[in-house]
């Protein structure tokens, strides 16, 4: 399930803490908001919002509890579309696809690059 996080942190975080397998979408400039969705438990996915690089200390702690973070150009809403759109279409279910997905991930994605620039900010 998707959120979007462009409300106050309180309400953000009561709105995440009953969300179960939460993506949560925000500006990549509002971490306050990045932060109380690091500290929900059922936190799976960070998708921060206008090109905005995340601070290292969210890097770090998403890191440290294995949660992805994606980058994108898009505003909220439009992020959230997206996102939809996307689930909508297609089924990841543990096995041959979800294999796939990951590899394509590992061999596509500069993990190493967003954290060195993480860690320039």
């Amino acid at each position: 399930h998707f959120r979007i996080g462009a409300t106050g942190v309180e309400s953000a975080l009561r709105l995440f803490r009953r969300t179960p397998d939460l993506g949560v979408i925000t500006g990549g400039d509002r971490i306050d908001i990045q932060e109380a969705a690091l500290e929900t438990p059922s936190l799976r996915c960070l998708i921060l919002t206008g090109n905005h690089l995340p601070h290292r200390a969210i890097v770090r702690k998403a890191n440290e509890r294995g949660v992805p973070i994606i980058l994108i150009v898009q505003e909220p809403m439009a992020a959230a579309a997206l996102c939809e759109g996307l689930l909508s279409q297609s089924r990841i279910r543990p096995g041959d696809r979800l294999d796939r997905a990951i590899s394509l991930v590992r061999s596509n994605v500069d993990v190493e690059r967003i954290f060195e620039k993480a860690d320039d900010r």
